[in-house]
């Protein structure tokens, strides 16, 4: 099967773009590549229902793109948060399962959905400069202010935390609190 074939290896070249991504050098070479390569990343995130190991991977790089200040703003003016959010919007959390077997999420289903929520939340909090330790990135001011009016500024806060099942529950359950309001109307919007 052609496209089996055709999926495979745009699998494996995502994972290779993962690894080459976590170091400078890699990262200085991906710059090299230019706006093209960042905007192939942008369309590849609308695979999520045909090729979902693909979206894992490339959200992924861009999550550890982040790390230069150059290739974060490039990422952030070519609209991947866009594509990110909707994904943070998919999660079920009542779903036991374990993320790390990747046979589970090769084809879309609620696994799946739930690693790219995961991933994406990781990616938004990089792109923002969110995270802290070795997960920090430059702060971008302009996608927090976004994302504080997207959000709400309590919910973008907690981007900055490496396990995002606060967040992630808190935007697919409605809350209603002093310091927190989140409901469907607003999830709908």
């Amino acid at each position: 099967n052609k496209f089996a074939l055709g999926s495979t290896l745009l699998v494996n070249a995502l994972k290779t773009f993962t690894a080459v991504a976590n170091v400078p050098a890699g990262r200085a070479a991906i710059s090299e590549l230019g706006p093209s390569f960042v905007i192939n990343l942008y369309n590849m995130l609308s695979l999520d229902k045909t090729v979902p190991l693909a979206v894992d991977n490339c959200i992924e790089i861009i999550s550890r793109c982040c790390s230069d200040e150059s290739l974060q703003n490039l990422l952030i003016n070519a609209g991947v948060v866009w594509r990110l959010i909707p994904f943070l919007l998919s999660f079920d959390g009542t779903l036991e399962d374990d993320f790390s077997d990747e046979v589970q999420r090769a084809t879309h289903n609620q696994s799946a959905a739930n690693m790219h929520a995961i991933l994406a939340a990781k990616a938004l909090g990089r792109l923002g400069g969110y995270m802290f330790d070795d997960l920090a990135t430059p702060i971008n001011e302009r996608l927090r202010t976004a994302l504080d009016r997207m959000l709400t500024a309590p919910l973008a806060k907690l981007l900055r935390n490496r396990r995002p099942w606060d967040l992630l529950g808190a935007l697919n359950e409605n809350v209603e609190k002093p310091t927190k309001i989140w409901n469907v109307t607003m999830r709908d919007e």
